[in-house]
């Protein structure tokens, strides 16, 4: 009996034997070659339905048998709605393993009015690198890939990355060379879990649409005003000047009063519509578009008086950095002299008057009205001595003034006593503004622009912005108060000199 029983046990330990043999062959011959030297690739998610503003996570697996110590990813994209948010993805990455790459530059914008702006940050190539020993290598590991979604300009819209495998690659070891010691460096072959491998953002987001029917009208000398149609889905919009943000305007709105006229050119404005996820109208309406400058009605041609006991004169200058709105310019000295200077009167009262410039026309010239006297009864050569308090003086010579006569120098290319009253002449030697010595010749900065000047109208200017009050004290352009403007003129004219 117990030799039967060993029998039996034989029999079976023979055959257990012989079953699992021919079990491990036949596995062996028929599992597939690729699952044990290739590397798969996977996405958590193949598409996910999102709006612009949204931050999303998809995770991307790298799987090797034997472990993995480095993954070099290549991608390919469609589309502009996934910016990919490097920062966050090197904040999670797997332990053990190294961003080797350095994240992508953002995409610039170049149409005009967004010209240098970032978009978005495409998602082109990844490269990690493990850390640890070949020993002890995980065999999957999971980089987390973050994306804001940010306006493709349609109201839907995919974007999609795309996992190209010809020129991706996954290095790990490999076991085929020894089974004691591990081969590090060894380079998978690859394989997907979807075909082409693929993750899909679905934008699903009502845009705001652009702004129609943009105009422009001015109010002359005062402000520009800009209006247009409402769109649709916006919850405000951007109003730009030369391509660079004016201002953020509400909802609905659809004018906007723009009170500088500064140069009065034409200056480019456009609206574009934005929505609280951040969307923007794909086209924003532009319009060309300055201020009018007012017109300016001459003042009646004077009509020379014949004078009986003096020496008349009639003439106009030229001051630059007069407001284009000013129609007279108030306190000009007007001095003569003999033509090198000399006194020609016993009392320089009799040769010295304060008077107002009025314009003439739209240009900036001004000319006394109806015209100056003087009591000279010799026919010789003058000068004429000019000095605003806030500009240079000048000196024009060669002026012949007549016992009971006027001498018009009104641009009168006949009249040949005007000297350097002529036009040609007031051109090139203007009444530049800038000077804060008044006509005071005993100070130091006394016709000169320079930079004492300069600094005396930021003070001015400061103090009347913080009290609110307005002077003529620091007025270079004679508008009536001291500001940025004034300081700009100074600016420009610093160290100008008078004759």
């Amino acid at each position: 009996m117990k030799h039967i029983i060993k029998i039996i046990i034989i029999a079976c330990v023979v055959l257990g034997v012989s079953a699992g043999l021919w079990f491990y062959l036949n596995g062996y011959l028929t599992k597939s070659k690729a699952s044990s030297s290739a590397a798969h690739f996977s996405f958590s998610a193949t598409s996910m339905q999102v709006k612009a503003g949204d931050a999303i996570k998809v995770n991307l697996m790298a799987t090797a048998p034997s472990g993995v110590s480095g993954v070099d990813v290549v991608f390919k994209s469609v589309g502009t709605t996934l910016d990919f948010v490097a920062e966050k993805t090197i904040a999670e990455l797997p332990t053990g393993f190294e961003l080797i790459v350095p994240k992508e530059q953002p995409t610039l914008a170049t149409d005009s009015i967004n010209a240098g702006v970032s978009l978005y940050r495409p998602l082109r190539r990844l490269v990690y690198v493990s850390k640890k020993s070949a020993a002890t290598l995980p065999k999957s590991i999971i980089i987390p890939l973050y994306f804001k979604i940010i306006n493709n300009g349609q109201p839907s819209s995919e974007s999609t990355i795309t996992l190209d495998l010809l020129q991706s690659q996954v290095v790990g070891v490999s076991t085929v060379d020894t089974a004691t010691q591990p081969v590090s460096g060894y380079v998978y072959t690859l394989e997907g879990e979807q075909n082409p491998l693929t993750f899909t953002a679905i934008v699903k987001d009502p845009r705001a649409a652009s702004a129609k029917n943009l105009s422009c009208t001015s109010s002359c000398g005062r402000n520009i005003i800009l209006k247009w149609g409402d769109s649709e889905n916006e919850t405000g919009y951007t109003l730009f000047k030369d391509g660079k943000a004016l201002t953020g305007l509400a909802q609905n709105a659809t004018s906007y009063l723009y009170s500088w006229c500064g140069d009065f050119k034409l200056h480019n404005f456009s609206v574009i519509a934005t929505n609280q996820f951040g969307s923007v109208s794909t086209t924003s309406p532009a319009i060309d578009c300055g201020c009018n400058i007012c017109p300016t009605k001459a003042p009646p041609t004077p009509t020379p008086i014949t004078p009986t006991n003096s020496s008349d004169i009639i003439f106009r200058l030229n001051f630059p950095d007069v407001a284009q709105s000013v129609t007279s310019i108030p306190q000009v000295s007007v001095m003569i002299t003999g033509n090198n200077g000399e006194r020609v009167c016993p009392d320089d009262t009799n040769c010295a008057q304060v008077v107002t410039l009025t314009r003439m026309g739209s240009s900036t010239y001004f000319s006394t009205y109806p015209q100056l006297q003087f009591n000279l009864k010799i026919t010789k050569p003058y000068a004429m001595i000019v000095k605003q308090p806030h500009t240079v003086q000048r000196t024009y010579k060669n002026i012949f003034l007549k016992w009971k006569k006027v001498l018009n120098c009104l641009g009168n290319s006949q009249e040949s006593g005007c000297g350097q009253l002529i036009s040609n002449e007031i051109n090139t030697r203007p009444m530049y503004s800038g000077d804060i010595d008044g006509l005071d010749k005993t100070a130091a900065g006394f016709n000169i622009i320079d930079i004492t000047d300069l600094t005396r109208i930021g003070d001015i200017a400061d103090a009347q912005k913080t009290t609110q009050t307005k002077s003529a004290e620091g007025d270079m352009n004679f508008d009536g108060s001291t500001d940025v403007k004034d300081y700009g003129i100074v600016a420009k004219n610093l160290n100008k000199k008078g004759d």
